[in-house]
Protein backbone atom coordinates (compact mmCIF):
# COMPACT_ATOMS: atom_id res chain seq x y z
CA UNK A 1 0.00 0.00 0.00
CA UNK A 2 1.79 3.07 -1.38
CA UNK A 3 1.08 6.15 -0.51
CA UNK A 4 -0.44 8.26 -3.47
CA UNK A 5 1.00 11.48 -2.61
CA UNK A 6 4.04 10.09 -1.61
CA UNK A 7 4.47 9.13 -5.58
CA UNK A 8 3.16 12.06 -7.06
CA UNK A 9 6.08 14.41 -4.98
CA UNK A 10 8.46 11.17 -5.80
CA UNK A 11 7.72 10.57 -9.73
CA UNK A 12 5.92 13.77 -10.65
CA UNK A 13 6.88 16.07 -9.13
CA UNK A 14 3.96 17.01 -6.96
CA UNK A 15 5.57 19.42 -4.85
CA UNK A 16 9.19 19.65 -6.37
CA UNK A 17 11.14 23.08 -6.10
CA UNK A 18 10.15 25.53 -8.42
CA UNK A 19 13.86 26.33 -9.55
CA UNK A 20 17.20 24.57 -8.85
CA UNK A 21 20.68 25.84 -9.23
CA UNK A 22 23.50 23.75 -7.93
CA UNK A 23 25.73 26.28 -5.96
CA UNK A 24 28.99 23.50 -5.86
CA UNK A 25 29.88 24.28 -9.88
CA UNK A 26 32.36 27.47 -10.44
CA UNK A 27 31.53 30.03 -12.59
CA UNK A 28 33.68 31.24 -15.89
CA UNK A 29 33.75 34.80 -16.59
CA UNK A 30 30.43 36.10 -17.90
CA UNK A 31 30.78 39.41 -20.38
CA UNK A 32 28.67 42.15 -21.55
CA UNK A 33 27.61 42.84 -25.47
CA UNK A 34 30.82 45.23 -25.35
CA UNK A 35 32.99 42.00 -24.09
CA UNK A 36 33.95 43.57 -20.63
CA UNK A 37 34.13 40.91 -18.28
CA UNK A 38 30.97 41.03 -15.28
CA UNK A 39 31.72 39.97 -11.95
CA UNK A 40 28.91 37.77 -10.70
CA UNK A 41 28.88 36.77 -6.91
CA UNK A 42 27.25 33.62 -7.53
CA UNK A 43 27.89 31.90 -3.87
CA UNK A 44 26.09 29.03 -1.99
CA UNK A 45 24.34 31.45 0.08
CA UNK A 46 23.18 33.23 -3.02
CA UNK A 47 22.04 30.51 -4.87
CA UNK A 48 20.33 29.65 -1.85
CA UNK A 49 18.33 32.61 -1.86
CA UNK A 50 17.77 32.35 -5.29
CA UNK A 51 16.21 29.11 -4.93
CA UNK A 52 14.06 30.20 -1.73
CA UNK A 53 12.62 33.03 -3.91
CA UNK A 54 11.93 30.86 -6.99
CA UNK A 55 9.94 28.74 -4.53
CA UNK A 56 8.11 31.31 -2.97
CA UNK A 57 7.11 33.05 -5.95
CA UNK A 58 6.49 30.24 -8.04
CA UNK A 59 9.31 31.13 -11.16
CA UNK A 60 10.35 27.86 -13.23
CA UNK A 61 12.69 28.43 -15.91
CA UNK A 62 11.80 26.26 -19.29
CA UNK A 63 14.28 25.64 -21.97
CA UNK A 64 11.88 26.40 -24.92
CA UNK A 65 9.43 28.91 -24.55
CA UNK A 66 6.89 27.52 -26.94
CA UNK A 67 6.73 24.01 -25.73
CA UNK A 68 6.50 25.23 -22.16
CA UNK A 69 3.66 27.45 -23.74
CA UNK A 70 1.89 23.92 -25.03
CA UNK A 71 2.77 22.40 -22.44
CA UNK A 72 0.54 24.72 -19.79
CA UNK A 73 -2.33 25.22 -22.68
CA UNK A 74 -2.26 20.91 -22.69
CA UNK A 75 -3.31 20.81 -19.34
CA UNK A 76 -6.77 22.94 -19.70
CA UNK A 77 -7.81 21.21 -23.25
CA UNK A 78 -10.21 18.65 -21.78
CA UNK A 79 -12.86 20.10 -23.86
CA UNK A 80 -11.92 20.45 -27.45
CA UNK A 81 -14.93 21.81 -28.45
CA UNK A 82 -15.69 25.07 -26.11
CA UNK A 83 -11.99 25.49 -26.52
CA UNK A 84 -12.99 26.09 -30.76
CA UNK A 85 -16.24 27.61 -30.31
CA UNK A 86 -13.90 30.11 -27.77
CA UNK A 87 -10.93 30.85 -30.66
CA UNK A 88 -13.96 30.78 -33.32
CA UNK A 89 -16.23 33.66 -30.70
CA UNK A 90 -13.03 36.00 -30.79
CA UNK A 91 -12.91 35.58 -34.40
CA UNK A 92 -16.58 36.27 -35.85
CA UNK A 93 -17.75 38.35 -32.60
CA UNK A 94 -18.17 42.00 -33.62
CA UNK A 95 -15.25 44.21 -32.72
CA UNK A 96 -13.27 41.40 -32.14
CA UNK A 97 -9.38 41.97 -32.50
CA UNK A 98 -9.64 45.04 -35.10
CA UNK A 99 -7.68 47.79 -35.27
CA UNK A 100 -10.37 50.17 -34.29
CA UNK A 101 -10.49 48.61 -31.03
CA UNK A 102 -6.75 48.96 -30.46
CA UNK A 103 -6.49 45.01 -31.26
CA UNK A 104 -7.90 44.57 -27.69
CA UNK A 105 -11.20 42.41 -27.39
CA UNK A 106 -14.29 42.92 -25.94
CA UNK A 107 -14.16 40.43 -23.34
CA UNK A 108 -18.05 41.79 -22.16
CA UNK A 109 -19.17 40.42 -25.77
CA UNK A 110 -18.53 37.39 -25.14
CA UNK A 111 -21.32 35.00 -25.25
CA UNK A 112 -21.92 33.87 -21.37
CA UNK A 113 -21.97 29.93 -22.09
CA UNK A 114 -18.83 30.59 -23.73
CA UNK A 115 -17.33 32.16 -21.31
CA UNK A 116 -18.40 30.09 -18.32
CA UNK A 117 -17.07 26.86 -20.25
CA UNK A 118 -13.84 28.48 -21.12
CA UNK A 119 -10.67 26.80 -19.09
CA UNK A 120 -8.16 29.45 -20.45
CA UNK A 121 -7.77 33.02 -22.13
CA UNK A 122 -4.63 33.58 -24.05
CA UNK A 123 -3.19 37.10 -23.77
CA UNK A 124 -0.27 38.82 -25.43
CA UNK A 125 0.52 42.37 -25.53
CA UNK A 126 3.26 43.85 -26.65
CA UNK A 127 1.36 41.65 -29.83
CA UNK A 128 3.21 40.29 -32.59
CA UNK A 129 2.02 40.78 -35.48
CA UNK A 130 -0.61 43.79 -35.06
CA UNK A 131 2.54 45.92 -33.09
CA UNK A 132 0.05 46.63 -30.33
CA UNK A 133 0.08 47.28 -26.71
CA UNK A 134 -2.53 47.04 -23.86
CA UNK A 135 -3.23 49.52 -21.08
CA UNK A 136 -4.26 49.81 -17.43
CA UNK A 137 -7.52 49.56 -18.03
CA UNK A 138 -7.95 46.37 -20.03
CA UNK A 139 -5.72 44.17 -17.64
CA UNK A 140 -7.80 45.37 -14.60
CA UNK A 141 -10.78 43.75 -16.94
CA UNK A 142 -9.12 41.12 -17.72
CA UNK A 143 -8.51 40.20 -14.13
CA UNK A 144 -11.89 40.66 -13.09
CA UNK A 145 -13.19 38.73 -16.06
CA UNK A 146 -10.92 35.85 -15.18
CA UNK A 147 -12.38 35.97 -11.54
CA UNK A 148 -16.02 36.06 -12.55
CA UNK A 149 -15.62 33.14 -15.28
CA UNK A 150 -12.78 30.89 -13.17
CA UNK A 151 -10.74 31.06 -16.00
CA UNK A 152 -7.01 30.92 -16.23
CA UNK A 153 -4.94 34.13 -18.00
CA UNK A 154 -2.01 32.99 -20.08
CA UNK A 155 -0.13 35.93 -20.33
CA UNK A 156 2.70 36.07 -23.55
CA UNK A 157 5.32 38.52 -22.34
CA UNK A 158 7.88 37.97 -24.81
CA UNK A 159 8.16 41.44 -26.34
CA UNK A 160 8.10 43.58 -22.98
CA UNK A 161 11.20 45.09 -23.33
CA UNK A 162 10.46 46.71 -26.92
CA UNK A 163 7.84 49.28 -26.37
CA UNK A 164 7.96 52.78 -28.04
CA UNK A 165 7.30 56.43 -27.46
CA UNK A 166 8.24 56.70 -23.99
CA UNK A 167 5.93 53.81 -22.75
CA UNK A 168 6.84 51.36 -19.74
CA UNK A 169 7.17 47.83 -20.62
CA UNK A 170 5.72 45.90 -17.45
CA UNK A 171 4.02 42.68 -16.11
CA UNK A 172 0.76 40.93 -16.12
CA UNK A 173 1.29 40.10 -12.95
CA UNK A 174 2.11 43.36 -11.68
CA UNK A 175 -2.02 43.81 -11.31
CA UNK A 176 -3.57 43.26 -8.54
CA UNK A 177 -5.43 40.21 -8.44
CA UNK A 178 -3.37 38.60 -11.10
CA UNK A 179 -1.85 35.89 -9.38
CA UNK A 180 -4.79 34.73 -8.31
CA UNK A 181 -6.10 33.98 -11.90
CA UNK A 182 -2.95 33.42 -14.11
CA UNK A 183 0.94 32.97 -14.84
CA UNK A 184 3.03 34.70 -17.59
CA UNK A 185 5.38 33.51 -19.73
CA UNK A 186 8.79 35.86 -20.16
CA UNK A 187 11.22 34.72 -22.65
CA UNK A 188 15.00 35.91 -23.23
CA UNK A 189 14.99 35.89 -26.92
CA UNK A 190 13.78 39.20 -27.41
CA UNK A 191 15.24 41.59 -24.71
CA UNK A 192 18.47 39.78 -24.46
CA UNK A 193 19.05 38.07 -27.89
CA UNK A 194 19.24 34.63 -26.50
CA UNK A 195 17.55 33.07 -29.51
CA UNK A 196 18.89 30.51 -30.10
CA UNK A 197 19.37 29.43 -26.47
CA UNK A 198 15.68 29.04 -26.25
CA UNK A 199 15.17 30.19 -22.51
CA UNK A 200 12.32 31.40 -20.83
CA UNK A 201 10.62 31.78 -17.24
CA UNK A 202 7.01 30.69 -16.57
CA UNK A 203 5.66 33.10 -13.31
CA UNK A 204 2.83 33.48 -11.01
CA UNK A 205 0.11 31.38 -10.05
CA UNK A 206 1.08 28.47 -7.71
CA UNK A 207 -1.28 26.07 -8.65
CA UNK A 208 -0.95 26.79 -12.53
CA UNK A 209 3.19 26.59 -12.11
CA UNK A 210 3.11 23.18 -10.41
CA UNK A 211 0.29 21.93 -12.99
CA UNK A 212 3.42 22.80 -15.44
CA UNK A 213 6.13 20.72 -13.46
CA UNK A 214 4.21 18.22 -13.18
CA UNK A 215 3.47 17.49 -16.76
CA UNK A 216 6.64 18.84 -18.23
CA UNK A 217 8.44 16.53 -15.77
CA UNK A 218 7.11 13.62 -17.58
CA UNK A 219 9.39 13.94 -20.54
CA UNK A 220 12.17 16.78 -19.43
CA UNK A 221 14.71 17.36 -16.83
CA UNK A 222 15.25 20.71 -16.46
CA UNK A 223 17.14 23.32 -18.28
CA UNK A 224 20.81 23.10 -19.51
CA UNK A 225 22.93 24.73 -16.32
CA UNK A 226 24.96 27.15 -18.41
CA UNK A 227 22.06 28.72 -20.03
CA UNK A 228 20.71 28.72 -15.87
CA UNK A 229 23.91 31.07 -15.54
CA UNK A 230 23.26 33.04 -18.53
CA UNK A 231 19.79 34.10 -17.49
CA UNK A 232 21.10 34.99 -14.23
CA UNK A 233 23.89 37.17 -15.97
CA UNK A 234 21.25 38.66 -18.34
CA UNK A 235 18.74 39.48 -15.81
CA UNK A 236 21.40 40.37 -13.13
CA UNK A 237 23.43 42.24 -15.29
CA UNK A 238 23.49 46.09 -16.67
CA UNK A 239 20.40 46.66 -18.32
CA UNK A 240 21.94 49.34 -20.82
CA UNK A 241 22.06 47.13 -24.01
CA UNK A 242 18.43 46.57 -23.23
CA UNK A 243 17.34 49.93 -23.76
CA UNK A 244 20.18 50.91 -26.72
CA UNK A 245 18.77 48.23 -28.68
CA UNK A 246 15.06 49.36 -27.94
CA UNK A 247 15.94 52.48 -28.97
CA UNK A 248 17.36 51.67 -31.72
CA UNK A 249 14.42 49.41 -32.65
CA UNK A 250 12.12 52.32 -32.58
CA UNK A 251 14.51 54.31 -34.85
CA UNK A 252 14.28 51.73 -36.98
CA UNK A 253 10.70 51.75 -37.19
CA UNK A 254 9.88 55.61 -37.51
CA UNK A 255 12.90 55.85 -40.11
CA UNK A 256 10.51 52.34 -42.35
CA UNK A 257 7.36 54.03 -41.04
CA UNK A 258 7.87 57.51 -41.74
CA UNK A 259 9.47 57.42 -44.89
CA UNK A 260 6.98 54.93 -46.24
CA UNK A 261 4.43 57.72 -45.43
CA UNK A 262 6.11 60.63 -46.85
CA UNK A 263 6.20 58.38 -50.21
CA UNK A 264 2.45 57.36 -49.83
CA UNK A 265 2.12 54.43 -48.19
CA UNK A 266 0.13 55.32 -45.36
CA UNK A 267 1.82 53.00 -42.95
CA UNK A 268 0.93 53.54 -38.75
CA UNK A 269 3.65 53.84 -36.14
CA UNK A 270 4.26 50.55 -34.19
CA UNK A 271 3.64 50.68 -30.48
CA UNK A 272 5.82 47.93 -29.62
CA UNK A 273 7.61 45.04 -30.81
CA UNK A 274 10.34 44.53 -33.45
CA UNK A 275 7.90 44.18 -36.50
CA UNK A 276 5.79 47.06 -38.17
CA UNK A 277 2.01 45.98 -38.75
CA UNK A 278 1.07 47.85 -42.16
CA UNK A 279 -2.35 47.89 -44.59
CA UNK A 280 -1.97 46.90 -48.32
CA UNK A 281 -1.58 50.33 -49.83
CA UNK A 282 -4.89 51.47 -52.37
CA UNK A 283 -5.54 49.30 -54.79
CA UNK A 284 -4.41 46.25 -53.79
CA UNK A 285 -6.77 43.71 -51.74
CA UNK A 286 -4.62 40.58 -51.43
CA UNK A 287 -1.87 40.43 -49.29
CA UNK A 288 0.00 37.14 -50.71
CA UNK A 289 -0.04 38.64 -54.18
CA UNK A 290 1.36 42.12 -52.59
CA UNK A 291 3.94 40.42 -51.16
CA UNK A 292 4.98 38.98 -54.32
CA UNK A 293 4.73 42.41 -56.49
CA UNK A 294 6.71 44.13 -53.56
CA UNK A 295 9.55 41.41 -53.61
CA UNK A 296 9.62 41.55 -57.50
CA UNK A 297 9.77 45.01 -58.01
CA UNK A 298 11.62 46.41 -55.05
CA UNK A 299 13.37 43.65 -53.58
CA UNK A 300 11.31 44.73 -50.05
CA UNK A 301 10.82 41.31 -48.71
CA UNK A 302 7.35 41.13 -46.68
CA UNK A 303 5.64 38.64 -44.54
CA UNK A 304 1.62 38.47 -46.17
CA UNK A 305 -1.20 39.24 -43.06
CA UNK A 306 -3.23 36.11 -44.42
CA UNK A 307 -0.33 33.95 -43.29
CA UNK A 308 -1.62 34.91 -39.72
CA UNK A 309 -4.91 33.69 -40.39
CA UNK A 310 -8.31 35.47 -42.28
CA UNK A 311 -8.29 38.58 -40.35
CA UNK A 312 -4.84 39.42 -40.97
CA UNK A 313 -5.78 39.73 -44.64
CA UNK A 314 -5.34 43.56 -46.40
CA UNK A 315 -2.43 43.77 -44.40
CA UNK A 316 1.30 42.56 -44.81
CA UNK A 317 4.15 42.56 -41.81
CA UNK A 318 7.50 44.17 -42.29
CA UNK A 319 10.55 43.15 -40.12
CA UNK A 320 12.95 46.28 -38.48
CA UNK A 321 15.99 43.82 -38.45
CA UNK A 322 18.12 45.80 -40.08
CA UNK A 323 19.94 49.17 -39.48
CA UNK A 324 17.85 52.80 -39.69
CA UNK A 325 20.61 53.54 -43.32
CA UNK A 326 19.45 50.27 -44.58
CA UNK A 327 14.87 51.20 -44.15
CA UNK A 328 16.15 53.95 -45.61
CA UNK A 329 16.89 52.23 -48.89
CA UNK A 330 14.13 50.20 -48.46
CA UNK A 331 12.35 53.69 -48.60
CA UNK A 332 13.51 54.62 -51.52
CA UNK A 333 13.30 51.26 -53.17
CA UNK A 334 9.71 51.08 -52.95
CA UNK A 335 9.22 54.94 -53.94
CA UNK A 336 11.17 54.34 -57.08
CA UNK A 337 9.45 50.61 -58.13
CA UNK A 338 5.66 52.89 -58.28
CA UNK A 339 4.26 49.71 -56.92
CA UNK A 340 1.72 52.67 -54.87
CA UNK A 341 0.73 54.05 -58.21
CA UNK A 342 -1.47 50.65 -59.19
CA UNK A 343 -3.59 51.89 -61.82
Amino acid sequence: NIDRDYLMDKFIGYNHEALYLPYDNPLNDARNYTGEKLKFDYSREKFKKINKFAHENNVLPSSVFLAALYITLYKYTEQKETLEKFDATFKEMKGGLYEEDGYLPRLSEIPEETARQAKYILVSYPLNPVCAVADDAFYRELIAWAKKYNTVVIHDNAYSDIIYDGRTGGSFLAYEGAKEVGVEFYSLSKSYNMTGARTSLVVGNRDIVRTFWNVRSQFDYGMFLPLQYGIAAALEGPQESVHIQCADYEKRMKTLCGGLREIGWNVPDAKGTMFVWAPLPEGYTNSAEFTMELMEKSGMIVTPGSAFGKLGEGHVRMALVLPAEEMEKAVRAVGESGILHKK
